[in-house]
């Protein structure tokens, strides 16, 4: 899926992951509108790698930083009705792994 931005910085919605960085999609709801929230993650340097299901990964508690859009949508059939980002936030690469997957 992939909606227009109105704004540069923003692309479409993406998804899938790689070791250093991934995407996950929220979806709510306000009242007759649609939110759809797309979490992206990049990991800090410095990275330590340690060894993992016969390769290597970043260590758990390596940081990574999170950024969020947030797509407002409503009417029949659904469009867009806003675009915008959200704060930036910090957590742990463990803990940014979980919501690498996260789907409507």
């Amino acid at each position: 899926m992939t909606f227009p931005s109105g704004n540069p910085d923003i692309g479409g919605l993406a998804g899938g992951g790689a070791a250093l960085h991934g995407q996950g999609v929220f979806c709510s709801r306000t009242d007759d509108r649609m939110l759809l929230t797309q979490v992206n993650w990049e990991i800090d340097a410095p990275i330590r790698w340690v060894p993992y299901r016969g390769g290597e990964t970043p260590a758990p508690s390596d940081r990574v930083t999170i950024y969020y859009d947030r797509w407002t949508l409503g009417g029949q059939p659904l469009h867009q009705l806003e675009v915008r980002t959200l704060s930036d936030g910090s957590t742990t690469h463990v803990k940014a792994q979980h919501l690498e997957n996260a789907h409507c």
